[in-house]
């Protein structure tokens, strides 16, 4: 499938539990690839130094028409998914509790994340275009760095923090 024909990827991230600083994240693909992988990013654009996001992952599970997925963890930071024939899910629970900029911080006044440490990148779709709902309680976002358009082209994926930086305050 070419990257102009492939559909979003669509990632949606809710403040779950300030107090645990805990954010909600899934990763919705619409047409997944045979046995889809998922990973997480060990690099913050900027930043030369391998990472561990992966480690600040809780919990996770899949899901595909209303059915648990089986998932399958082939290293420290990516997950396999089984086969599925329709549209795969898969919901993550990130720590953040990193008050640098190249991690995620939530708690009851505040919260902002760096998307290299809380998407996922969907192995096989990283052409894809993305989409990104950002909701919560008198959640509002604002995007630091370039346009999502403009990212894009300049370097597909959710891994690109400067696509997918956005910083979530709550009133």
């Amino acid at each position: 499938m070419s990257d102009e024909s492939m559909k979003a990827v669509r990632y949606s991230i809710i403040p779950a539990r300030p107090e645990a600083h805990l954010y909600r994240v899934t990763c919705s693909i619409e047409e997944p690839i045979l046995r889809d992988s998922s990973s997480r990013s060990r690099v913050v654009p900027g930043s030369y130094m391998i990472r561990d996001f992966a480690r600040h992952v809780v919990s996770i599970g899949a899901r595909s028409r209303n059915r648990p997925v089986t998932l399958e963890k082939i290293d420290k930071h990516t997950w396999r998914a089984q086969s599925v024939t329709g549209p795969l899910s898969v919901s993550y629970e990130v720590y953040a509790w990193d008050l640098s900029v190249r991690g995620s911080h939530l708690d009851t006044s505040h919260g902002f994340f760096n998307g290299a440490c809380v998407f996922l990148r969907a192995l096989g779709h990283e052409g894809a275009p993305c989409a990104l709902e950002i909701s919560g309680p008198g959640a509002r976002a604002t995007a630091i760095g370039a346009s999502l358009r403009r990212c894009r082209e300049k370097a597909p994926g959710p891994s690109d923090s400067a696509a997918m930086s956005r910083r979530t305050t709550t009133s």
